[in-house]
C-alpha cells in the first residue's frame, strides 16, 4: 500500500491547482507571469560577487583563486566581511522573489513558483552579465529552498552548516545539501513541484560543482580556515 500511495500522491500533484490553471492557461495572466520569470532572472543574474569585488579591491574575481565569482572564493580573496556580504546578497536573490511569488503574487500556484524558482538560480550560473557565466548557485538556491519550503530550507543549512564544519569543505556540505533536498522536501509532504524543482536545482549545483569533484579526488581542494 506505501507505493500506491506515494504514486497515487505523486500523480494527484501533477495536475494543476486552480491558481495555475488561472495563471497558466490564460494568455494575459500569462505573460504577467514570463515578466515575472524574467525579472526574476534577471535579479539572479546580477553578479554580486563581482561587483563587491570590484568595489573593495578593484579586481576582477574571476582573475583570483578559483576564478569563481561565489561567495567562496570571495572570502578567500578579498576577505571574510566582503565573502559573508556576496553570501547574503546572493541569498537574498533566491529568497525574496520566490517568496514574494509564493506568498502574495501567486499565492497556490504550485507550478508557477516552480518556474520563478528556477529563474534566480539559471541566472546565478548563467548571467548575462558575464557572458553567461557565474557561480554555482549553491547560496541562491539555498534562498530559493527557502523561500519555497523555510522549514526545508532551515534543515538544510543546519545539515549543510555541519558538513562544512566537519569536513571543513564547503563544497562538500554544498553537493550533500543539494542531493538531500528532493528527498527532504518530499518527507516534509510538500508539492510535487517543489520536489522536482528541487531536484533540478540539486542536479545543477552537482554539475557546476565538477571542478571541485575533480580536486577532491585529488586531494586539491581547498579547506576553510
Amino acid at each position: 500500500m506505501f507505493p500506491d500511495a506515494i504514486l497515487s500522491r505523486a500523480c494527484s500533484g501533477l495536475s494543476l491547482s486552480a491558481a495555475d490553471t488561472v495563471w497558466l492557461l490564460d494568455i494575459g495572466h500569462l505573460c504577467w507571469v514570463l515578466l515575472y520569470v524574467l525579472a526574476t532572472y534577471l535579479l539572479g543574474a546580477i553578479p554580486t560577487g563581482y561587483i563587491v569585488a570590484k568595489q573593495a579591491k578593484g579586481i576582477d574575481i574571476r582573475e583570483h583563486g578559483s576564478g569563481n565569482p561565489g561567495a567562496t572564493n570571495v572570502f578567500r580573496v578579498v576577505g571574510k566581511k566582503e565573502g559573508l556580504l556576496t553570501l547574503l546578497l546572493d541569498f537574498l536573490k533566491g529568497l525574496l522573489p520566490v517568496m514574494l511569488a509564493r506568498v502574495y503574487v501567486f499565492p497556490e500556484a504550485y507550478w508557477v513558483h516552480l518556474l520563478v524558482a528556477m529563474a534566480p538560480s539559471v541566472g546565478h550560473s548563467r548571467s548575462v552579465f558575464l557572458n553567461f557565466k557565474g557561480g554555482k548557485s549553491a547560496i541562491t538556491s539555498l534562498g530559493i529552498i527557502f523561500g519555497l519550503a523555510p522549514l526545508g530550507g532551515l534543515l538544510l543549512a543546519i545539515i549543510a552548516g555541519t558538513i562544512i564544519y566537519v569536513t571543513r569543505y564547503v563544497s562538500v556540505g554544498s553537493m550533500i545539501a543539494a542531493l538531500l533536498t528532493p528527498l527532504l522536501l518530499g518527507w516534509l509532504g510538500y508539492p510535487v513541484p517543489y520536489i522536482m524543482l528541487a531536484a533540478v536545482c540539486g542536479l545543477l549545483v552537482v554539475v557546476l560543482h565538477r571542478p571541485n569533484i575533480q580536486r577532491l579526488l585529488q586531494g586539491t581542494e581547498n579547506r576553510i580556515s
